[in-house]
């Protein structure tokens, strides 16, 4: 049976929106795989965090701050994080294929480390969902465990 709604955008596409909105450190395109490493700073006050987005047409984007590297402090582990650190930006069905990363995904990205700075201030996740983002077994039936591509940076 076809899949109904709109059609998922191509990773030329997704590459164009985003080189148009965020300027990059490193991006690359292939035939199967978006990477894009830029800079996102959510206050002015707040330190540049380097971010790396991940892209495969068959799986979700997958985001990771490289830089400065997250500190869960003296708490046991951070919060809205899968494994890897790989940052928990929404809850499944929330993101499809037809939206574009630069205007859902890397600004989500950006209201994250905000939310994060709070709670490290704070000791409080002011950034909504669920405290601690499920176990990846849980995320392989919406298609969002951790990439294998991910490792060739």
């Amino acid at each position: 049976m076809p899949r109904r709604g709109p059609r998922d955008l191509t990773l030329v596409q997704q590459a164009i929106a985003i080189r148009a909105k965020w300027p990059a450190e490193h991006a690359s395109l292939s035939h199967s795989v978006l990477r894009w490493e830029g800079r996102l700073q959510p206050t002015p006050l707040s330190p540049p965090y380097k971010v790396l987005v991940v892209y495969g047409m068959d799986a979700r984007p997958f985001v990771w701050v490289l830089d400065p590297p997250l500190d869960a402090g003296h708490r046991e582990r951070l919060p809205h994080v899968y494994s890897e650190d790989r940052l928990c930006l929404y809850t499944p069905g929330e993101w499809n294929g037809s939206m574009f990363i630069a205007t859902t995904i890397i600004p989500w990205a950006a209201e994250w480390l905000f939310h994060y700075e709070v709670w490290k201030a704070t000791d409080r996740w002011t950034g909504g969902g669920h405290v601690y983002a499920p176990p990846d077994d849980d995320l392989l039936s919406f298609g969002c465990a951790a990439p294998k591509w991910r490792s060739d940076r």
